[in-house]
């Protein structure tokens, strides 16, 4: 065997100059390649990220705003359908011969000028002691002890 052949009987020629440099110039370029490519996935990931949280900023604050426009109007205090309140009808309700008749009929909840209290008017239909349906009102004072939960601050049933 001659000395050619037992040089070229190996994968990588060594014995050429820029041999060695050479694979490691290309193991170094794969490596380059592979930490390039993971910082720009989480570049993406980061922007993504902050695109995300500056989207849910703006989400809260619409949110905010409805909110606001709802504890301007008095709307807050309408948990019920109808405009029920049923903190409000609660209270009604304990006050009644017979809480188990009661019908809300509608509730109508105005903001108090220059207050954070809300006025409420009730119409209700319910059994009385005889027996017979009666249609009553009840009317109170309603305030927001926390967002969206709205409490009485004191009624009055008027027959």
């Amino acid at each position: 065997m001659n000395e050619t052949t037992k040089r070229k009987s190996g994968i990588i020629d060594t014995s050429e100059p820029g041999a060695v440099w050479g694979c490691a110039g290309l193991a170094a370029a794969m490596l380059f390649l592979a930490v390039g490519g993971v910082a720009f996935c989480n570049h993406e990931a980061a922007n993504n990220a902050r695109i995300e949280a500056e989207h849910k900023a703006d989400e809260q604050k619409e949110e905010d705003a409805r909110y606001a426009e709802r504890v301007k109007s008095g709307e807050v205090c309408a948990d019920g359908p109808n405009d029920l309140n049923t903190a409000f009808e609660l209270n009604v309700k304990r006050q009644l011969k017979d809480s188990e008749s009661f019908e809300h009929l509608g509730t109508t909840i105005k903001p108090v000028a220059g207050s954070s209290e809300y006025d409420a008017l009730m119409r209700y239909r319910a059994r009385n002691s005889f027996g017979a349906l009666t249609v009553g009102t009840a009317v109170g004072k309603l305030y927001v002890v926390e967002k969206n939960i709205c409490e009485v601050r004191s009624f009055k049933i008027i027959q």
